[in-house]
């Protein structure tokens, strides 16, 4: 008999991913502004001169846009990025205007490539866009006092700015509530309400950014999205610029989670100083005349679409375990490597399986320096798993630029077991040892003095490390968890030394063993087997109370795996009175299901004991027993019966 075991995959049905507009090279948007004036006399003896709408929300040529071509309905006199529509005596009490443009916009960087020093000296024609205004009151208290908090000790501009947008994506929700519908809300009442729409948000990121001497301005204008809470794609958007001497003005967008640049589908129409500025103002001429304005309606469509970008940011997945037991932890590694020659951001999200929990965030926002290189971890636990199944568990990681990398692990029964403390202390050894560059220079590694470990036995681990660097390495201490040895170690020299390991735990085992000094933190795993007795059980007995004489019947049952030893050797024997039938297995691995066909006229009697045992490594043994009785037998049946008992004493006497 062969092993059996049912393997079962979980397969991702959906992998969320970022819409293809905001990878492309760039688009072709038509964008429609319209909206309209309507005359209300107040009295019979009225005069109505002139009436103008100035309309600021109008697009212009920026460093990432260009205004392909427009249309204006009446013509209207367009200059400094404002439409002026002007009616001369008009006659109809609705007044409609109307606005199109054909955009192209691209997917270009401000690259900001050098470390700009953190704090800034900032220019005097600069300085209004650091000082508070009326809705980005970057003077309160709560807005200073965590702001500083967040930048205290940093000198680097980009990672600043960074992490304020960072906490606020972290702690502040974008919703739409009536609060935020009917007013757009200041700053301070953002960060004490934690939530807000988009103006809200980008007015706490430029407060934040204000309070510490960085310049910020706010930014209107339309964005594409995916969003459910939303009946068109394109609306009306806001975002905030942020200023990098040496660079210019850089796009932060809070809510899109773009820091350090803005995707294609952004189209920028008007920079201000706060965001209480009004798209459209009018004035009128005349004498008993008011007007009532509607709200401008804007409209946008991709027309055209290029291709994508190529990535800018590589990744690579990995697992820690490749195979690990029910209710085990494991940690997901990512390297990101940045392709581009300036500061990138871009956030990262695991898809995994409902079975699998992250612990912590799910999603994390990474800083990547010009071609830096970085590992970014996710400590997962399983959970509600059947421990007669194996499962493959497939993982995406995948980035807001569409870029994504896949890994798997397996989990079985009889693996090795991680605690959720193992993790946190390989994941925390793992970024002392990047921090720390002369660790390349150490080689460090270990083996099991004992071939087999059984429980409580004592078992030795001899280490070895070795000084491949050049420089002489002082203060040393090689530890396996609180115990420790000091040594040091001359260029080209190694050293040996002894581990007792922990043996009173049975199953798969990992042992860390590291060395470490203020120049060096090297680690190496260790994994052993405990054994424990083997032991079987038989499970899940099935056989019929009553049978008809002739009639074929069956018997069936399970062999189980109660130790992690493997038991070997296995012998199936079934004995009723003296008639005996064996079978043999070599070893059981995994819960083997066993069925035996028999038949009724064998029976030696009316009521017939059946003793099933397991004999297995060398002396061991499982038993049941059971019974099965003859249904209404005739009398030539009770001959038949009498004769196999008369022979299976005989059998039973001889053999």
């Amino acid at each position: 008999m062969g092993k059996k075991y049912l393997s079962f995959f979980i397969l991702l049905l959906m992998i969320p991913l970022v819409s293809a507009y905001y990878n492309s090279e760039g688009l072709t948007i038509n964008l429609t502004l319209s909206s309209e004036v309507e005359i209300i006399p107040s009295s019979e003896n009225n005069i109505l001169e002139k009436v103008t709408a100035n309309l600021s929300f109008f697009p212009q040529d920026y460093f990432n846009q260009k205004v392909l071509s427009y249309e204006t309905i009446p013509d209207a006199i367009v200059q400094h990025g404002v439409a002026d529509f002007t009616w001369n005596n008009p006659r109809e009490r609705i007044l409609p205007f109307k606005a199109t443009a054909m955009i192209k916009t691209s997917n270009q960087y401000i690259g900001v490539r050098t470390k700009v020093p953190f704090p800034l000296i900032v220019p005097e024609e600069l300085l209004s866009y650091t000082n508070p205004s009326e809705k980005i009151d970057s003077d309160n208290k709560d807005i200073i006092r965590l702001s500083s908090k967040l930048a205290q000790g940093e000198d680097d501009l980009f990672v600043v700015v960074e992490t304020l947008g960072d906490w606020i994506k972290d702690n502040i929700e974008y919703s739409i509530t009536t609060s935020t519908l009917e007013a757009n809300q200041n700053a301070s009442w953002v960060l004490a309400n934690k939530y807000g729409l988009c103006d809200e948000i980008t007015n706490l990121f430029i407060a934040m950014c204000r309070s510490v001497g960085i310049p910020a301005k706010f930014i209107s204008g339309i964005a594409y999205t995916t969003s459910d809470k939303f009946s068109q794609p394109y609306g009306s958007h806001a975002w905030a610029e942020v200023y990098f001497p040496g660079y210019g003005w850089v796009p932060f967008d809070i809510t899109y989670e773009e820091f350090g640049y803005v995707d294609p589908t952004h189209v920028k129409l008007i920079e201000s100083i706060d965001s209480n500025q009004a798209a459209t103002n009018y004035q009128w001429i005349g004498k008993n005349i008011d007007i009532k304005t509607k709200k401008l309606d804007i409209s946008a469509s991709i027309i055209e679409k290029m291709k994508d970008i190529p990535p800018s940011i590589k990744l690579s997945a990995d697992i820690l375990e490749k195979v690990v037991g029910f209710d085990s932890y494991n940690l997901v590694i990512l390297t990101l490597t940045n392709l581009r020659p300036f500061y990138l951001s871009t956030q990262l999200s695991l898809s995994k399986p409902p079975e699998l929990e992250v612990i912590g965030n799910n999603m994390q926002t990474i800083l990547l320096k010009p071609n830096e290189k970085k590992t970014v971890y996710w400590k997962v636990k399983l959970s509600n798993l059947d421990n007669y199944f194996i499962y493959e568990f497939p993982l995406i990681i995948y980035s807001s630029r569409n870029e994504s990398a896949i890994t798997s692990f397996t989990v079985s029964r009889d693996s090795l077991l991680l605690s959720s403390i193992q993790i946190d202390t390989i994941m925390e050894q793992n970024k002392d040892e990047t921090k720390k560059v002369y660790s390349r220079e150490v080689d460090l590694n270990c083996f099991l003095e004992n071939d087999s470990i059984e429980q409580n036995q004592r078992a030795t681990a001899i280490c070895s490390l070795k000084n491949i660097g050049n420089v002489f390495l002082e203060d040393i201490n090689v530890c396996l968890k609180d115990y420790c040895k000091g040594l040091e170690l001359g260029i080209s020299q190694s050293a040996k030394m002894a581990f007792a390991l922990d043996t009173s735990l049975v199953g798969k085992q990992k042992a860390a063993f590291t060395a470490k000094n203020h120049e060096i933190s090297k680690a190496t795993y260790l994994e052993y087997d405990v054994l424990d007795e083997p032991s079987i059980e038989i499970k899940d007995l099935e056989f019929p109370r009553e049978v008809e004489f002739g009639q074929n019947y069956s018997i069936s049952f399970t062999l189980s795996k109660k130790s992690f030893s493997t038991p070997k050797n296995i012998e199936i024997i079934l004995m009723q009175k003296g008639f005996k039938q064996k079978w043999q297995l070599n070893q059981l691995v995994n819960d083997y299901r066993i069925a035996i066909n028999l038949i009724g006229r064998d029976f030696t009697g009316i009521e017939n004991t059946f003793n099933l045992a397991i004999t297995y490594n060398e002396g061991l043994i499982t038993k049941e027993d059971f019974m099965i009785k003859l249904k209404n037998p005739t009398f030539f049946q009770r001959v038949r019966i009498f004769l196999n008992e008369i022979a299976a004493y005989v059998v039973g006497k001889f053999t």
